[in-house]
């Protein structure tokens, strides 16, 4: 694959990828202020994207290491380069778990870096898992 190619699809996949988790963050009601709300009692729509994504990413991952191409897949570059690079965020996980801690909500701020990491890593193994399901699912058909 070409290199122009290969950052078009990376573009591609981050402007889809950033609008579906700023829709997201709409639906959760966040203010998309560039500070923190310190009265929020938790950073939901970050989580629910940033474990959304490990889950896809533990899928997808897998559909392309069995499709023997690798990331010279165009899927790589697209999807988890570029439509999960824009769509998850570790940033935003460490903007909401300073606001946490600042607003003293030191409890939540544990359960939420808890949550995250460990939870991001089991759906990344669950993904995983579901991958090869269906790509053994479909080497028997």
């Amino acid at each position: 694959m070409r290199e122009v190619q290969r950052l078009t699809l990376v573009a591609a996949g981050a402007v889809v990828g950033a609008l579906v988790r700023y829709g997201i963050a709409l639906a959760f009601g966040d203010s998309l202020s560039p500070i923190p709300d310190q009265n929020a009692s938790f950073p939901w729509s970050t989580i629910v994207v940033n474990l959304a994504g490990a889950f896809v990413i533990g899928f997808i991952a897998l559909l392309i290491e069995r499709s023997g191409q690798g990331t010279g897949h165009f899927a790589h570059p697209l999807l988890i380069t570029g439509f999960l690079g824009g769509f998850t965020t570790f940033s935003a996980l460490a903007l909401d778990s300073v606001g946490l801690l600042e607003s003293g909500a030191w409890v939540n701020a544990a359960a939420y870096l808890a949550v995250t990491f460990i939870g991001g890593i089991a759906l990344v193994f669950a993904g995983e898992r579901l991958g090869k399901v269906v790509t053994n699912r479909a080497t028997r058909a």
